[in-house]
């Protein structure tokens, strides 16, 4: 039996929550949270477990292995580091810290303290995603070309950090996992419509050596929820769409086929069969949950493990620093 603490009980710890609750040989023995609210509602609806206000509490059980920290992300590296220094397992929501340096801090600590340190990127557990990761492997797209993401709604609008920190680690770390390279040049162009220099929306763009370029699009102030990913390859093109019911991913089998024998070449659009690929039913947040419990039963690196995650961070460090004086950054 593997026991487990949570730290944050205010909107996504409730998800993880009950995920921990539906996995067999997973004792989630307490949460935390520094809101009365918070605790009211953790003990009325799990009334077995030990909640508290203080996380140092966790510390002083030896029976507590992992730690979940979900909470603002400007608490995040001082939550890690005190665990981390405890002994015990951390998973962090994303993202993992709000600068690059305290990441790697965070990094090197757990990697002295011989710890697992893993962080919430949820899509690199999404079915979709690790179907496009697959079917670019097999070459059937060709080489990649674009890769452009929307993650658009109407709030929640935070203080703590921008919509850059907020949305956009979905995308990037989709995007690096999926390239496996790092970029070259990024550049940033914001709004802070709702609050003075705290972006709300946010486009970032993203060279890379190979050629390959991405967009992505974040944006608290849309009318409607957008979570859409989209693949441009030689040869096919792959559109992620999360809002769909059924039917998430689709191969569009439409590119642009180049005559080069004339004198001047011609492009024309060839338009193929359009179709959905099977996708498992896994929950991407039950699949995250079971695989940093796997981690601290095996000692292996996550998926989302914190030295491959501090790409993520490099980029929107790059990213922010690119907002802040309007040039195009490099790496």
């Amino acid at each position: 039996m593997v026991q487990v603490a949570l730290i944050g009980f205010g909107y996504w710890g409730p998800n993880i929550a009950r995920s921990l609750s539906e996995l067999l040989g997973v004792k989630l023995s307490y949460i935390i949270d520094v809101k009365e609210e918070n605790r009211r509602k953790a003990q009325a609806r799990y009334p077995q477990i030990i909640v508290g206000e203080n996380a140092d509490v966790l510390l002083s059980d030896p029976d507590v292995q992992g730690v979940f920290i979900v909470t603002p992300a400007n608490t995040h590296y001082e939550l890690a580091k005190k665990m981390l220094q405890g002994g015990k397992d951390v998973f962090v929501e994303k993202p993992l810290a709000l600068s690059l340096k305290e990441g790697e801090e965070l990094v090197k600590l757990a990697r002295e303290k011989g710890r697992i340190l893993m962080v919430g990127h949820l899509l690199l557990y999404h079915p979709a995603v690790l179907k496009m990761k697959e079917i670019l492997g097999s070459g059937e797209l060709g080489k990649l070309h674009y890769f452009f993401a929307q993650r658009l709604g109407l709030g929640r609008v935070r203080s703590d950090e921008n919509v850059l920190w907020s949305l956009a680690p979905h995308d990037i770390s989709v995007l690096l996992f999926l390239c496996e390279e790092m970029p070259s040049h990024v550049c940033a162009h914001g709004g802070c419509f709702l609050q003075d220099k705290i972006e709300d929306t946010v486009l970032l763009h993203i060279d890379f050596p190979s050629g390959l370029v991405g967009d992505i699009q974040v944006s608290w102030l849309a009318p409607h929820k957008i979570r859409k990913t989209l693949l441009v390859g030689e040869k096919k093109m792959l559109l992620f769409d999360d809002m769909e019911a059924f039917e998430k991913l689709k191969v569009y089998e439409h590119s642009i086929d180049i005559d080069i024998a004339s004198f001047l070449p011609t492009f024309t659009p060839r338009y193929g069969n359009i179709w959905a690929p099977y996708l498992p039913p896994t929950e991407p947040l039950k699949a995250e949950c079971e695989e940093f419990i796997r981690c601290i039963k095996t000692r292996k690196e996550p998926r989302s493990g914190g030295e491959k995650v501090l790409r993520v961070l490099s980029v929107l460090e790059a990213a922010q620093k690119s907002l802040q004086t309007g040039q195009k950054i490099s790496f």
